[in-house]
C-alpha cells in the first residue's frame, strides 16, 4: 500500500493546524496515528477539539515544537511514552502528555483507570453472576 504519509514532516502538520484554524475555533489534539483517533474519540467532543493524526511520535513532537515556538495556542499532544523513559531519551514538553506506562493500551488497563472509565461508561450496575 502506497501511503503519503512517510511524506508528510511535522513542518506539514504545523501547518495544517494553523489553516485549520482559520474555521474551527476549538482545541487540537495531535496524536500518534489513527488508533489514537479511534480510542480517544470516543471521549471527544469533535466540536470542540479536532484530532490531528501526525503518523508518528516523532512528527508530533516535532510539530508540538514548532507551534508553540510559534506561539499558537490551543493544541495538546499524546504520545506513548513507549521505552523513552527506560532508555532515559523522553522529549519532555509542556505541550505533550505522555502515557503513564508503555503506551496508553496499558493505561487504560490499569485497575483505577478501568474503574473510571466504567463509572464514565455506567457500566457499574453490571455485576458478575453468582454460582448457584
Amino acid at each position: 500500500m502506497i501511503s503519503i504519509s512517510r511524506h508528510i514532516d511535522e513542518y506539514d502538520i504545523a501547518e495544517e493546524v494553523r489553516l485549520e484554524r482559520c474555521v474551527h475555533k476549538g482545541s487540537f489534539l495531535l496524536v500518534e496515528g489513527d488508533t489514537d483517533i479511534k480510542r480517544f474519540g470516543k471521549f471527544i467532543d469533535s466540536e470542540r477539539c479536532s484530532f490531528v493524526n501526525c503518523h508518528g511520535k516523532q512528527k508530533l513532537i516535532g510539530a508540538i515544537k514548532i507551534i508553540y515556538d510559534r506561539g499558537f495556542s490551543g493544541v495538546l499532544g499524546l504520545a506513548d511514552a513507549d521505552f523513552d523513559r527506560i532508555n532515559n531519551c523522553l522529549c519532555e514538553h509542556e505541550g505533550v502528555i505522555y502515557s503513564s506506562t508503555h503506551d496508553f493500551d496499558l493505561d487504560w488497563a490499569a485497575p483505577a483507570a478501568i474503574k473510571t472509565y466504567l463509572t464514565a461508561v455506567s457500566y457499574t450496575h453490571l455485576t458478575l453472576p453468582t454460582k448457584a
